[in-house]
C-alpha cells in the first residue's frame, strides 16, 4: 500500500496536437491499403462522369493499381465514351481490347470511326444487348465486323444475338454492315431507330431499293419499337416503303423450299411470314416528317399493327380523311396512348370527335397546326379521354382559353402547350389560371414542334 502511494507510475506519451497521427497518415501510401478498399475506391471513380478515363489515369499509379485498373475494365459491363469527346476515335480501339465483355455502349456524337465500332462489335458481339451511336458523324459504313460464315455449325454462338436495342439516328451505315447485324439480332432486338440515318457514299449499288435491309428488318420477329422518321435524303423513306409494302409477299413471287431454307439460315425473313410476327409485336413507331407516309401506308399499318401504343406522324402527308378511318377501323385504336399529328393535315371538330371517341386510353396528343379545330372538338376530348395527360395544340385561332380550362378540370391534364393560339394566349390563360387542375405546366412560347416525351428507340 505504501508503495502504490508513493511511487508515480509512467504515464502514456500523450499527443494533443495529432502530431503522430498525421505523421502516419503522411507515411501511409496506397499500397498500404487492402485490396477491397481499392476495389472500391476504383468502383467510385468508375461510375463518375469521365469514368473511363479516371480508371485510366488510375492504372498509372503503380503496378498493383495497373493490374487492379485491368480487371476492373475486363469485368466492366457498360461502356459511356460521350465525355471523351474528340478523344473517342483514339481511346476506344485500346478500350475494345480490354473490355470485352460490354453490354451497353454509348458513343453518341463521338468522332469514332467504322474501325472503332469494328473493334467494339468483334470483342464484344456475343455480350452485347444495347449499342448506340447516334449523330456520329465520322462513320462512314458502320462497322466491318465479320459476319457468321454460311458453313459455320449452328450450334456455335451467332453474333449479335443478344443485341436488343440499336440507336444509329443520325449516322451513316452501309446496307450489308446493317443486315449482319438485324440479321444476328434477330431474335433479340427489340428497338431499332433509323431517323436521320443515310447510306455512305459507294455503298449503293444502281437500282437497289433496300429491299433486303427491308427483309432483314422484318425478320426481327421481337421488334417493338421502330422509328424511321426525320429523313435527310431518300434512303429512310425508301425503306419505309418497303418495310409497309402493299403485298410483299406478292412482289417476291413464290419461292422454292431450298430458298426458303437458305433465307432462315441466313437469318432473313421472307414477308407475309415472319414478317406478320413484326407487325403484331411492334407497339412504337416514329414517322415525324418523312414524306413516303401517307394514307395508304397508314392503312396498312392499321391492318398489320394490331398492338401499337404510339405512333408518330409528325409532318407526313397523312390527310385528315386518312386519321378518321385509321381510329375507325384500326383494332390498335382502343390502345394507343400517344398520337402524335402535329403538321399533318388540320382535323376538324367532327374529326377529333371521332379520335376522341375510337382512342379512349390516349394519355398525349399533339395537335400542332390544326388550325380547325374548335371548342366542340375540345370538349370532345374532355368527355371522351379522361386519362389524356399531355395536350399539344398550335397556330390555331378557335380554341379559347375557357374550353381549355374545363378540359384541364375534367380531365388529368399535366402538361398544356397552347402556342400561338390567338384565343387562349398568355393573358386569357392566366384568368383561367385557377380553373386549371392541379400542376397542370402550361407553356406558350414553345416551339411548334417540341414535345415533352422523348421520340421512338
Amino acid at each position: 500500500f505504501r508503495f502504490c502511494t508513493t511511487t508515480t507510475l509512467p504515464t502514456p506519451p500523450t499527443d494533443p496536437t495529432g502530431k503522430r497521427a498525421r505523421e502516419r497518415a503522411r507515411s501511409m501510401e496506397l499500397s498500404d491499403l487492402p485490396d477491397g478498399a481499392l476495389a472500391v475506391v476504383l468502383d467510385h471513380v468508375a461510375r463518375g462522369p469521365d469514368g473511363i478515363s479516371d480508371v485510366a489515369r488510375a492504372s498509372c499509379v503503380n503496378r498493383h493499381f495497373h493490374a487492379m485498373a485491368l480487371d476492373r475494365q475486363r469485368r466492366m459491363r457498360t461502356l459511356d465514351v460521350r465525355s471523351l469527346g474528340r478523344r473517342a476515335r483514339h481511346a476506344v480501339p485500346h478500350i475494345a481490347r480490354r473490355c470485352t465483355s460490354l453490354r451497353r455502349v454509348f458513343c453518341d456524337r463521338t468522332n469514332i470511326t467504322d474501325e472503332c465500332v469494328t473493334a467494339l462489335l468483334t470483342t464484344s458481339a456475343l455480350t452485347l444487348e444495347r449499342l448506340s451511336l447516334a449523330d456520329c458523324r465520322h462513320l462512314r459504313d458502320l462497322h466491318g465486323a465479320r459476319e457468321r460464315a454460311e458453313d459455320e455449325s449452328p450450334e456455335s454462338p451467332r453474333p449479335f444475338g443478344r443485341l436488343r436495342e440499336l440507336d444509329i439516328s443520325g449516322s451513316s451505315w452501309s446496307p450489308r454492315a446493317l443486315i449482319a447485324l438485324l440479321r444476328g439480332a434477330r431474335d433479340s432486338l427489340t428497338a431499332l431507330n433509323l431517323a436521320s440515318t443515310h447510306v455512305s457514299r459507294g455503298s449503293v449499288r444502281r437500282g437497289d431499293d433496300f429491299g433486303e435491309v427491308a427483309r432483314a428488318v422484318l425478320g426481327c420477329a421481337r421488334l417493338r419499337r421502330l422509328n424511321l422518321g426525320a429523313p435527310v435524303d431518300f434512303v429512310v423513306p425508301c425503306l419505309t416503303l418497303k418495310v409497309f409494302a402493299p403485298s410483299a409477299a406478292d412482289a417476291e413471287g413464290p419461292a422454292t423450299d431450298a430458298e426458303d431454307g437458305a433465307e432462315t439460315a441466313r437469318g432473313v425473313a421472307k414477308p407475309g411470314g415472319a414478317s406478320a410476327n413484326v407487325f403484331s409485336s411492334l407497339e412504337e413507331l416514329g414517322f415525324r416528317s418523312n414524306a413516303a407516309v401517307n394514307d395508304d401506308v397508314l392503312f396498312r399499318i392499321a391492318a398489320k399493327c394490331v398492338n401499337l401504343v404510339r405512333i408518330d406522324v409528325r409532318g407526313t402527308a397523312i390527310s385528315r380523311q386518312g386519321i378518321e378511318a385509321f381510329v375507325e377501323s384500326a383494332p390498335c385504336a382502343s390502345k394507343l396512348n400517344s398520337l402524335l399529328l402535329g403538321g399533318c393535315d388540320s382535323l376538324d371538330d367532327d374529326a377529333l370527335r371521332r379520335v376522341a371517341r375510337n382512342c379512349r386510353a390516349l394519355v398525349e396528343l399533339d395537335l400542332s397546326m390544326h388550325a380547325l379545330v374548335g371548342v366542340l372538338g375540345i370538349e370532345a376530348l374532355a368527355e371522351g379521354c379522361p386519362t389524356l395527360r399531355r395536350l399539344r395544340i398550335s397556330r390555331n385561332a378557335r380554341v379559347t382559353a375557357e374550353a381549355l380550362a374545363r378540359l384541364a378540370s375534367r380531365s388529368a391534364l399535366e402538361t398544356l402547350g397552347a402556342v400561338r393560339c390567338a384565343r387562349a394566349g398568355e393573358a386569357a390563360l392566366r384568368r383561367n389560371l385557377g380553373r386549371f387542375a392541379g400542376s397542370c405546366r402550361v407553356d406558350v412560347v414553345g416551339d411548334d414542334f417540341a414535345w415533352t416525351a422523348s421520340d421512338v428507340g
